[in-house]
């Protein structure tokens, strides 16, 4: 199994309410797309924005890539501390964390039509 793990620390008076990364699997250099990674928080925050969740699993894309979003779910006035953790259930796989832009488009599912 490949894991990777980032630390996560918000201090009290900071506005942020959620950070991105990006999760890349790789093989021997090359994509790894359909896979399933484990996505879990240890600490304070939330793994989707509408409720805790502490564990999640995601595909990768077509380039190897899962995006995750960490929320801070109302947790003012104290310093915030977690973990962020992804793993891979394939130990021949390299994986890696890093921080990365919001996304223009947030994936909602909802599809409207404008008349």
């Amino acid at each position: 199994m490949s894991s990777v793990s980032v630390p996560i620390f918000v201090e009290a008076g900071d506005a942020t309410s959620r950070l991105h990364y990006k999760a890349t699997l790789t093989r021997s250099g090359q994509p790894v797309a359909a896979e399933e990674l484990t996505i879990s928080l240890e600490g304070d925050g939330s793994l989707q924005p509408g409720h805790d969740a502490k564990r999640i699993v995601r595909e990768t894309d077509a380039s190897g890539v899962v995006p995750v979003t960490w929320y801070r779910r109302t947790i003012f006035g104290r310093n915030i501390k977690a973990t962020l953790s992804v793993s891979a259930p394939h130990a021949d796989c390299s994986l890696t964390l890093e921080p990365a832009a919001a996304p223009e488009t947030l994936p909602t599912g909802w599809k409207f039509t404008v008349r």
